[in-house]
C-alpha cells in the first residue's frame, strides 16, 4: 500500500490538491506514488511529498542557492525551510522544504513548486510553464472535496520567447523591468500580451509576435483587459498617471 493510501483524510486531500494547483500551471504533470512519499513531476521529478498525520512535508528539486528566489516567492507567510544536514546526494537535490498543513499553505506553495519545475526544465532548454495569470485556466474549488471546471487554450511557447527576443522584458505601457527593480530574481520575468485576445479565436489561429504581441507588466496586464474587448497599448499609455506622491 502506498504513503498517500494509507495516510489521513486531510493529508490526502491536500496532496490532491498540490497535484491539482501544479499541473494546471506545468501541463502533463502526474504523481507516483510509492512507500514512502508521492513524488510529482512531468518527466522528471520535481517535487517530493511526505505523508503527516495532518498535512504534508514537501522537499523541492533544486540548490542551495536557491533559497533566495524560493523565499521571494513563498506567499501568505509560508516559510521555506532548509535542511539541517546536507551530507548525502539526495539531501543535495532536495535541499528546502515545506511544511504544509492546510489548504491556504498548500495555495502558498504553488510558486515555490513552479519554480522547482523550472530548475528541472530549464536544463533542456525549455520553458516549463506559463506565469499563472497568464493562463486560461478557471476553477472553481470548494474546501478538500473539489468540484473543479476547466478551459484551457493552448498557447505558443515558442511565440513568447520571440516577442521577448524582439521587444525585451521591460513593459511595453510603463516601461517597469523586474530586473532592474529586484535585480536577477526579475531577470527574465515579464508577461506576454495578446494584442488580439486568445480568448476570441474560433479554433487555431497563426500568433506573429511582432504583430500581435507585447511585453507587459503584471499590472498593466490586468488593466489592459479590465475592458472586453481590451485596451490598446497606446491607449493604455495614455491613460498611465504618475505616481502620486
Amino acid at each position: 500500500m502506498s504513503a498517500h493510501d494509507k495516510a489521513s483524510k486531510d493529508s490526502r486531500g491536500l496532496c490532491d490538491l498540490l497535484l491539482l494547483l501544479v499541473s494546471q500551471q506545468v501541463t502533463g504533470t502526474g504523481r507516483h506514488e510509492a512507500i514512502k512519499c508521492c513524488s510529482v513531476g512531468v518527466t522528471t521529478r520535481f517535487a517530493y511529498a511526505y505523508h503527516r498525520r495532518n498535512g504534508l512535508r514537501v522537499y523541492l528539486y533544486g540548490k542551495e542557492s536557491d533559497g533566495p528566489h524560493l523565499n521571494a516567492l513563498a506567499k501568505d507567510g509560508l516559510e521555506v525551510l532548509q535542511r539541517r544536514v546536507m551530507k548525502s546526494q539526495w539531501a543535495q537535490l532536495s535541499p528546502y522544504y515545506l511544511e504544509l498543513d492546510s489548504e491556504q499553505a498548500v495555495r502558498a506553495a504553488i510558486p515555490t513548486l513552479l519554480y522547482a519545475a523550472a530548475r528541472i526544465d530549464t536544463k533542456k532548454g525549455r520553458e516549463p510553464f506559463l506565469w499563472p495569470s497568464e493562463d486560461s485556466t478557471r476553477e472553481i474549488i470548494e474546501g478538500l472535496r473539489m468540484s473543479v471546471q476547466v478551459s484551457h487554450i493552448e498557447r505558443n511557447r515558442a511565440a513568447r520567447r520571440k516577442c521577448i527576443k524582439l521587444f525585451g522584458t521591460a513593459c511595453s505601457v510603463c516601461g517597469f523591468d523586474f530586473e532592474r527593480a529586484y535585480g536577477s530574481i526579475g531577470s527574465g520575468f515579464i508577461h506576454v500580451h495578446h494584442l488580439s485576445p486568445l480568448a476570441s479565436a474560433q479554433g487555431r489561429r497563426t500568433v506573429n509576435p511582432q504583430s500581435d504581441l507585447r511585453p507587459v507588466c503584471p499590472n498593466c496586464h490586468e488593466m489592459l483587459h479590465r475592458r472586453s474587448p481590451p485596451f490598446g497599448i497606446d491607449e493604455m499609455k495614455s491613460m498611465l498617471r504618475s505616481p502620486q506622491g
